[in-house]
């Protein structure tokens, strides 16, 4: 049997501003795609331990500080790991902290190279003020209210249709290293517990976010060697320089 994960965290001191800079020394180590998902949530247990009074320790995380890191690159990247890399021993990822023009750097070692060639991580969420709101709301109240003779999940997935496209046409507008890959994390399900009053729509998430990036797809491979939008259970769709049309899975 394996033995345990242990990430390499220095000893703290229970003083914030001194641990924080621990804690993100930690989310910044180089690790295996295998293990990666493991640093983040180690990341993640320590910050909610040691950082008094953050908001984000709440039910429902708000994105604010570190929390934000955590949450919009760390969580997003560990479930791309997982999705694309298969938690791959051979494949290594290191988080970044800084402003650079990408979130992460990739190792790929692989005895049979794998297309796209991807060295760097840049990573979006579908977040807006309407997601932030929600957030607040639950941890204020612990209910939601819609506003909508449109089953909720339907009126969310239109607006993370739209918000895509809007992510996307800011993102082509600047310029990345080369071999950098643009992921887009969709989470969709998130507040999928708080919507009752019939059945659930039928909802194509891979048709309607692929017809986006098709739409986009000159633009996006002129900047990205390749693109994916997915969530934490399956990439629903991607684009790839060198692939003739976009794929889902």
């Amino acid at each position: 049997m394996d033995a345990p994960y242990e990430p390499p965290i220095e000893p703290l001191t229970e003083d914030w501003k001194k641990d924080k800079a621990s804690v993100i020394k930690l989310a910044e180590t180089r690790t295996q795609a295998s293990e990666y998902f493991k640093l983040v949530q180690a990341v993640e247990l320590l910050f909610n331990r040691y950082a008094p009074g953050a908001v984000s320790r709440l039910g429902y995380p708000q994105r604010i500080g570190l929390s934000r890191k955590v949450h919009d690159e760390l969580y997003p990247v560990a479930h791309f790991a997982s999705l694309h890399y298969k938690s791959s021993e051979d494949v290594w990822i290191q988080w970044r902290s800084g402003s650079q023009r990408f979130d992460a750097t990739v190792e790929d070692s692989r005895p049979v190279q794998q297309m796209p060639i991807i060295h760097f991580l840049e990573v979006t969420t579908l977040q807006d003020e309407q997601d932030a709101k929600k957030l607040q709301d639950l941890n204020v109240t612990g209910t939601l209210s819609f506003i909508s003779s449109a089953p909720p999940s339907l009126v969310s997935h239109q607006r993370k249709v739209n918000l895509l496209r809007e992510v996307l046409g800011k993102k082509a507008e600047i310029n990345y290293p080369p071999n950098t890959a643009l992921l887009v994390y969709a989470d969709e399900h998130r507040f999928a517990q708080y919507c009752f009053g019939g059945p659930a729509p039928n909802i194509d998430r891979e048709a309607d976010y692929g017809k986006v990036l098709k739409e986009m797809r000159e633009r996006l491979l002129a900047k990205f060697e390749a693109v994916y939008v997915y969530s934490r259970e399956q990439i629903y769709c991607w684009l790839r320089k060198g692939e003739a049309e976009h794929g889902s899975s």
